[in-house]
């Protein structure tokens, strides 16, 4: 018996199938080969079952914008889901002589932007929706979180060990929190810059629901630790350029989180679990309907407590758990990508009259 049940993988996280149906609903299979080998700037990895049965991820080649350390963390996380339930995939790379490659877009290398052959991978995927976005680096370690300036026993800055310390902190702050990098996306300086004057009809609202106000900058000196933030009731998260590392841990405090959009807009793989005035609130990425927004996450507030909030912790404790992981990518890869391409090949043996190697 399989060491995942992926028929309930998918009852309990049906946003991965809405996901990954989306990407793969139109694919127009490519005959010419195994993978895109046109694109000799992204790098590769493999998939391979062992002699004895383990299954393994491997570098096949480095992405030179990728660096080591990231590649590393991204391996070891991977292996790790291979080593729990491997065994899920045997009978899928059976049928491609034990092995299979997958391409990687590194940290800001070009979207795809095309339907045809086999899927690049990344941290995010495309607004078109042609990529598939894989969990990040940062699932594995983080170091930016600096755990241990908080408690020297604290040594690890994995997503596992941080969500879990992160559960222990009081909401004790009431009022807007958030810090960024000066030299990010423009769309943080002008929130900082708009968040500066709050028009005056929100100000008796602010004053009721958070009345410690909005504590909100983009500076490499004033920075605020990540259990620090989690004490505050409301954040904002405003996307990097490939991938959101702080949105999981807004999530996991359970804060209310006002987030700006993307444009054009990129997604990760558990976008589709967050859900507007339930679990999050969405600001356009012009900032046109900033203060409508904070109007009724104010509003939320007063007339229902914490309940935006405690779905937002929800969704990581659901879809963004070990298991919820798990699942997304055995699902990825046994229910799409491998048989993808099991059809390249079919499709490459018909026209060429070969056998596929290995097989």
């Amino acid at each position: 018996r399989a060491s995942l049940d992926l028929q309930e993988c998918a009852s309990r996280y049906p946003a991965y199938i809405g996901y990954l149906d989306r990407k793969f609903g139109n694919r127009t299979i490519d005959p010419g080969g195994e993978t895109q080998r046109d694109r000799h700037t992204d790098g590769e990895f493999r998939i391979r079952q062992l002699p004895n049965g383990s299954v393994v991820f491997e570098v096949v080649r480095r992405n030179p914008m990728m660096h080591g350390q990231k590649m590393e963390y991204l391996v070891t996380y991977m292996n790790s889901v291979l080593r729990r339930h491997g065994d899920v995939l045997r009978p899928f790379l059976d049928k491609l002589g034990g092995r299979v490659k997958l391409c990687w877009r590194g940290a800001d290398n070009p979207f795809s932007k095309t339907r045809t052959g086999l899927p690049l991978h990344g941290w995010s995927s495309d607004p078109i929706h042609t990529d598939i976005s894989i969990p990040d680096f940062t699932f594995q370690e983080y170091e930016e979180v600096r755990s241990v300036r908080v408690n020297r026993s604290w040594r690890s800055n994995s997503w596992r060990a941080v969500s879990e310390r992160l559960l222990a902190v009081k909401q004790d702050r009431r009022g807007f929190v958030w810090r960024g990098r000066p030299d990010f996306p423009a769309q943080r300086r002008a929130l900082v810059e708009r968040i500066k004057k709050v028009p005056a009809r929100l100000a008796p609202l602010l004053a009721q629901v958070a009345p410690e106000g909005i504590n909100v900058k983009t500076s490499l000196v004033d920075r605020m630790n990540i259990y620090e933030q989690c004490r505050w009731t409301f954040t904002f998260y405003v996307p990097g350029f490939h991938y959101s590392a702080s949105l999981k841990y807004k999530l996991a405090c359970g804060q209310t989180v006002l987030f700006v959009k993307d444009t054009p807009k990129s997604e990760e793989f558990f976008y589709d679990a967050l859900k507007e005035d339930e679990n999050v609130f969405f600001i356009r990425s012009d900032l046109s309907n900033l203060w409508e927004v904070m109007e009724k996450a104010l509003r939320r507030q007063a007339d229902q407590g914490p309940a935006v909030g405690a779905a937002a912790r929800r969704v990581a404790e659901t879809y963004l758990s070990q298991h919820g992981i798990d699942c997304y990518l055995l699902l990825y890869l046994s229910h799409y990508y491998l048989p993808l391409v099991d059809r390249t090949w079919e499709a490459w043996e018909r026209r060429s009259g070969s056998r596929r190697p290995g097989v």
